[in-house]
């Protein structure tokens, strides 16, 4: 079954027990990639976000489709990355959310609204399975 992994920049959660298929899909919000660069094979990656966190110059050989938002708005990255993810992904795809709970209070409570008002979802210590 092909999986969507959504990788958040805060949280601090240890993703290299993860093991990608090629047919999953990545999507970062921001500095989430970097949980996962120098990881991945032939998976579809997307990375979108104002870019406060990552330098482009680190993804530049890379094939990662980018989507660059201004820094003044109205959604965090996070956001951004769950707002795509259930705008191209229908249901029948597992979607599994990473990093959402860090140490910026105003980033993890803007997360959990956003699994409240957006989805349906299981909170596990590590990460948040959309079903």
């Amino acid at each position: 079954m092909k999986k969507v992994y959504v990788l958040l920049a805060g949280g601090k959660v240890d993703t290299k027990f993860l093991r990608f298929k090629k047919r999953d899909i990545l999507v970062c919000a921001d500095g989430g990639i970097k949980r996962v660069l120098g990881r991945v094979g032939k998976n579809k990656i997307v990375l979108l976000g104002d870019f406060d966190s990552v330098n482009k110059k680190m993804i530049e050989k890379k094939k990662v489709e980018i989507l660059e938002f201004p820094k003044d708005k109205d959604m965090t990255d996070g956001e951004l990355a769950v707002e795509y993810v259930c705008k191209h992904y229908d249901k029948t795809i597992k979607k599994i959310v990473f990093g959402g709970v860090s140490d910026r209070l105003d980033h993890t409570l803007e997360n959990i609204l956003v699994m409240f008002v957006r989805l349906t979802f299981v909170i596990s210590w590590f990460s948040v399975t959309i079903p």
